[in-house]
């Protein structure tokens, strides 16, 4: 449950800074979960580390 709370944090720290690559996020994210069969926890997990991939 806690790491909900810390990837809830990060989601509200991004949106604030790109909201626009939130919603590309967001959209990827249904779409890992559903091609992958993954819990939307873990898609977002996923994406998260994604897109800090992409900032580096």
């Amino acid at each position: 449950m806690n790491m909900t709370i810390e990837v809830a944090i990060a989601v509200m720290a991004l949106v604030e800074v790109m909201e626009a690559q939130v919603v590309v996020m967001v959209v990827a994210m249904v779409i890992l979960a559903v091609d992958m069969d993954m819990t939307m926890e873990e898609a977002m997990v996923a994406s998260l580390e994604e897109i800090t991939a992409m900032e580096d």
